[in-house]
């Protein structure tokens, strides 16, 4: 998936109708942080390479291939970031956040949809902060805790939920439609 992303995620750029599918703070800057960070392990590839090839070549080819995969693992969950948005289908909320998480939740199990601000972020118990140092501008509150799958089979139950994404009323709009329906 890793590769995928990473090397097939340049060809094509797809764009959230704002109705059914939204981008998650696509314009937060996390994309380039993160393409930014890969950029950064190339002096440290060569550098690590340089300096323990000579004396242990054996480790210099592992960590090598180690900073070869965090890297294309890195452009990977940017580009999976770009490309996987939110879904509001007529059954479910589909939450994804690149490659990380990937969670379906009910529309029966919502509460409420409200915006969210800079203090919603604050860690109370129950809460998720799905927002990857970004904006928090949507928080949804559930009638009783929902487990959210996080990654690799981690799950974390939470009574409420804050996101950032890109058009917070059009996304709050279309769950209160979809709900009413």
């Amino acid at each position: 998936t890793c590769a995928y992303y990473a090397v097939g995620g340049w060809r094509r750029s797809p764009e959230a109708d704002q109705r059914t599918r939204f981008s998650y703070h696509k314009n937060s800057g996390a994309v380039g942080t993160l393409i930014g960070m890969s950029i950064l392990h190339i002096p440290g590839v060569f550098f690590w390479h340089l300096i323990v090839h000579h004396a242990w070549p054996a480790l210099a080819l592992v960590f090598t291939g180690l900073h070869v995969y965090t890297m294309v693992f890195t452009v990977g969950q940017a580009m999976a970031m770009r490309h996987r948005f939110m879904e509001v289908a007529s059954t479910h909320l589909n939450l994804r956040f690149g490659m990380l998480f990937d969670t379906q939740i009910p529309l029966s199990a919502i509460d409420r949809v409200e915006r969210a601000t800079w203090s919603d972020l604050e860690k109370a118990p129950g809460t998720l902060c799905a927002t990857f140092a970004a904006m928090a501008n949507v928080r949804i509150v559930f009638h009783k805790p929902q487990k959210i799958s996080l990654m690799a089979g981690i799950t974390k139950p939470c009574t409420e939920l804050v996101l950032g994404v890109d058009a917070p009323l059009q996304l709050m709009d279309a769950l209160r439609r979809v709900r009413s329906v």
